[in-house]
């Protein structure tokens, strides 16, 4: 493989992710060097993501497409899974609370600014950094303002699951998978995991509630 040639755009989805499965392996290992690596992508999302301008201090945005007004409907998304995973990292490894939420909350706080346009004056925009609604709209725009919102409610919910909770059932001679364990009551079954055919009908609902929730912002 020839590295020049990779493509070297970043974006805040990628990071996001890469976060959220870090802040696992820290957690489930208690590992140093996943730690390390977690606080690492931490400080590397600080740097490439906040703060567009000196006088936008700690506000999210999409360097790559945003300023430039060039992202298209999946990137103007991309804000909301961060949001996300940098709130669900902090339940991984607390010792990054402080430093995540202040960004967090900064970004929230711009974002609700731009929710203030279209003709229920209640419309977000792209560019939180501006102080205000900057004329565009899209579901993109309304899911990350929610987005960055709701993840200051992270101490009000649980994680999915965590190292004193987890088993590693081996599958196959080659895989492992991680499944949360629980306490079962006396007598009880555990839950036998969902077949294809059920995953297939929960995908269909969860796809089905979506769309009427892009209706619903979309007036």
């Amino acid at each position: 493989m020839n590295c020049t040639s990779v493509d070297h755009t970043v974006w805040t989805y990628n990071a996001g992710m890469l976060l959220s499965g870090s802040a696992v392996l820290a957690n489930y290992t208690n590992s140093p060097i996943w730690q390390s690596r977690t606080t690492g992508l931490l400080e590397a999302i600080a740097n490439n993501f906040f703060s567009p301008f000196l006088n936008a201090s700690s506000i999210m945005y999409e360097p790559s497409c945003e300023i430039s007004t060039s992202c298209n409907n999946d990137q103007l998304s991309f804000k909301a899974y961060l949001a996300r995973w940098m709130a669900y990292s902090t339940q991984m490894i607390p010792d990054v609370q402080d430093a995540v939420l202040a960004l967090l909350r900064t970004s929230a706080e711009a974002a609700t600014k731009s929710c203030s346009g279209g003709i229920d004056n209640q419309t977000c925009g792209t560019k939180w950094y501006t102080g205000g609604w900057d004329g565009t709209l899209g579901i993109g725009q309304q899911l990350s303002a929610l987005d960055v919102v709701q993840a200051l409610l992270v101490n009000s919910s649980s994680p999915h699951f965590v190292a004193s909770n987890v088993q590693i059932q081996t599958a196959s001679p080659t895989t492992a998978i991680m499944l949360p364990t629980s306490s079962p009551t006396s007598g009880s079954k555990p839950k036998p995991l969902e077949s294809d055919a059920e995953l297939l009908v929960r995908w269909k609902m969860t796809l089905f509630e979506t769309v009427l929730i892009m209706l619903w912002l979309l007036g």
